[in-house]
C-alpha cells in the first residue's frame, strides 16, 4: 500500500468509528431518559400503592368496628 491509500484508509476507519461513536452516544442518551421515565413511573406507583395501603387499611379497621359493635354476647 502506497502512504495516500493507507491515509485514505485511516481517514474512512476514522469515519466510521465517529459514526459509530455518535450514534452510541444517541442510543445512550435515549436509554437513559427512558430509565428516568420509568423511574417516575414507578415512583408514581409507589405512592399509589401506600395510598392504596393505607385506605385498606382504614377499611378493614372500621369493618372490624362494625362487626365487633353488632355481635352479640357469646351468651345470648
Amino acid at each position: 500500500m502506497t502512504a495516500m491509500s493507507e491515509n485514505e484508509d485511516l481517514a474512512g476507519r476514522f469515519a466510521d468509528l465517529e459514526a459509530r461513536f455518535a450514534h452510541q452516544e444517541e442510543t445512550i442518551q435515549a436509554l437513559s431518559d427512558m430509565t428516568a421515565e420509568q423511574w417516575e413511573a414507578i415512583e408514581g406507583l409507589r405512592r399509589q400503592v401506600g395510598r392504596l395501603k393505607d385506605q385498606l387499611s382504614a377499611v378493614e379497621d372500621e369493618s372490624s368496628t362494625a362487626l365487633s359493635e353488632n355481635q352479640k354476647p357469646p351468651h345470648y
